[in-house]
């Protein structure tokens, strides 16, 4: 459940190279599996991610993971993210669920350094924007249900 949880927060898959000027739109990608609730949020132009959002909500209950463990994951997720321009992250816990949230502001952030975090994958040193078509497809094929440009 450790892994799924940082896992699932690392949803994108990889980057292209110019630019578009199209209005935001947005497009979701939710998935319900032990215990966990994932809802990501896409800003991005039709063509290219420009913000995202991710709510995980973990039910302490049902889960394979205990309080402790999530939590302590979280700090090292905090401490990581902590240091890179364009992310905030935050998590909070109570007796029946572990809520983590994870923002990311593509316009802010240095996708050289997103890759090397590991939330950017498949980017070389081309790669100048994170593909809206292919996130989704990356994310349809890991078992989340997206919607497209609500």
């Amino acid at each position: 459940m450790k892994k799924i949880s940082i896992g699932l927060m690392v949803l994108l898959l990889c980057g292209c190279q110019s630019a578009s000027v199209n209005e935001l739109q947005e497009s979701v990608c939710t998935m319900n599996a032990g215990g966990a609730a994932v809802t990501t949020i896409f800003e991005h132009d039709d063509n290219y991610v420009k913000t995202q959002k991710n709510v995980n909500v973990v039910q302490l209950d049902i889960s394979a993971v205990s309080a402790d463990e999530l939590t302590a994951t979280a700090e090292v997720a905090a401490a990581i993210y902590r240091t890179v321009k364009g992310i905030e992250y935050s998590y909070e816990i109570d007796d029946q669920f572990f809520i983590e949230t994870l923002y990311i502001d593509f316009t802010a952030a240095s996708i050289e350094e997103l890759s090397a975090i590991g939330i950017v994958r498949n980017a070389d040193e081309t790669t100048t924007q994170i593909g809206i078509k292919e996130t989704l497809a990356m994310n349809r094929e890991m078992g989340l249900e997206c919607t497209e440009n609500e």
